[in-house]
């Protein structure tokens, strides 16, 4: 399959230059296609569903600085991975030696599912580290990681003062010790389908703290890589044209645009640079479920698939375990309650909210037919006092309870019973 792919790959090399790639990484549907398409100013009507593994191109415009009036077309190779169980394997027909210096990852996720976003990334980070590490040799990602220090080195001169000294500190874009995990290749985490965030917050199913949070965690796990993190919408077309200067900027030096600069705010548009954040950034401000797994914070809503719901037990498992209850009780107090009992059902930690995970539901209503039923009468015993006081023995409660479940006719939903007649 790898030779044919490169087969392909070398007939499409016409025309142009065609030795950078940007590479897509991520689940089914979460978007990497449509974002190709707004890259290459397609319809989105055109974008179709593809294979686990697809090739386009992008056509890219470079302005050459010895002629101003000369510019120079490349073919920018886009390539788009599923999250299959053949993922590595596809992943060694973009990502080889010859092109580890010349490539851009990107992992793209799926933020109409934010509860996926950490799972998926931590996935595919280690997927990436683990296939680099495996299949590129120490020469090869020894140049990848050199020139990425040159790329840091040019975007920090560019970013010095009007006095001629760099930036330093946490804000500065060199390479820092933060990075404890090493990718040689650049990588740039977008959430997708950004638009959604605000339906979410419109139907009460997340919060402000809850987008916060995602932020955090996101910027938090970027920060061990040294990935730029970057918030885009496909339908809204928002992000994209940053996205693009982004990939040119590593890929053919091209300066980035005046307007390309951190955003923290914006839920929707999010946006930060390689080497820009800190620790110190990331936990300024809002401190909301800090400690908390972001498992049991960010939970899909009630009702998505995969989850298990906790049904009450059966009628007479109920009575049983009621009834052992009051066995060896004092004196039970047996009153009519203004309010009628409601059933609850257990959610589990899927719910997105901090409260209870329980949700009352009203009683079941009693059928007309059954409304004028009465219960077996109660034997007499020791101790039993005036039925007016409704007050009754242990005994009483127990001898109550035996006869439900002696007779669970009485909780079933029949009618009302005819009279029979004695032969």
């Amino acid at each position: 399959m790898e030779g044919i792919w490169r087969e392909l790959f070398s007939q499409s090399k016409f025309g142009a230059k065609n030795d950078k790639h940007l590479i897509f990484l991520g689940e089914r549907g979460t978007g990497k296609r449509s974002l190709i398409a707004r890259l290459r100013n397609q319809d989105m009507e055109e974008v179709q569903k593809g294979l686990a593994l697809d090739y386009s191109y992008i056509d890219v415009e470079i302005d050459d600085s010895r002629d101003p009036d000369a510019e120079e077309i490349e073919r920018l190779s886009a390539w788009a991975i599923d999250g299959t169980d053949m993922a590595q394997r596809l992943l060694s027909v973009p990502l080889t030696d010859a092109n580890l210096s010349h490539s851009v990852i990107v992992i793209v996720l799926d933020l109409a599912k934010p509860w996926t976003v950490m799972q998926q990334l931590t996935n595919w980070t280690r997927l990436l580290a683990g296939h680099i590490d495996e299949h590129c040799s120490q020469q090869a990602r020894e140049a990848a990681l050199e020139s990425a220090r040159a790329w840091a080195r040019d975007q920090q001169g560019e970013r010095s003062g009007e006095d001629g000294t760099l930036e330093s500190g946490p804000s500065s874009p060199a390479m820092n010790a933060s990075h404890s995990h090493q990718i040689p290749v650049p990588l740039l985490v977008v959430g997708a389908k950004s638009d959604v965030l605000n339906e979410y917050e419109k139907l009460h199913v997340y919060s402000n703290q809850d987008f916060d949070f995602i932020q955090r965690s996101l910027r938090t796990h970027c920060l061990k890589y040294g990935a730029s993190l970057l918030y885009t919408s496909a339908k809204a077309s928002r992000g994209i044209a940053l996205l693009k200067s982004l990939a040119l900027s590593r890929l053919y030096s091209v300066p980035l645009p005046a307007s390309a600069k951190p955003q923290v705010f914006d839920r929707d548009a999010i946006y930060i640079p390689w080497h820009w954040d800190a620790t110190t950034k990331i936990h300024l401000g809002d401190s909301t479920h800090q400690d908390q797994p972001f498992s049991q914070v960010i939970r899909p809503p009630y009702g998505q698939p995969n989850m298990e719901v906790t049904m009450p037990p059966a009628d007479q498992e109920f009575l049983r375990t009621l009834m052992e209850r009051h066995q060896g009780a004092g004196e039970v107090s047996v009153s009519r309650s203004k309010a009628p009992l409601a059933r609850s059902i257990t959610l589990p930690a899927s719910v997105p909210s901090s409260g209870p995970a329980k949700v009352a539901l009203p009683a079941a209503r009693v059928p007309a037919a059954r409304a004028g039923r009465k219960l077996p009468p109660l034997a007499a015993g020791p101790g039993a006092k005036k039925r007016g006081d409704h007050v009754h023995s242990p005994a009483e409660v127990n001898q109550f309870f035996k006869q439900l479940l002696k007779n669970p006719s009485i909780l079933s939903n029949s009618a009302s019973p005819t009279p029979t007649s004695t032969p």
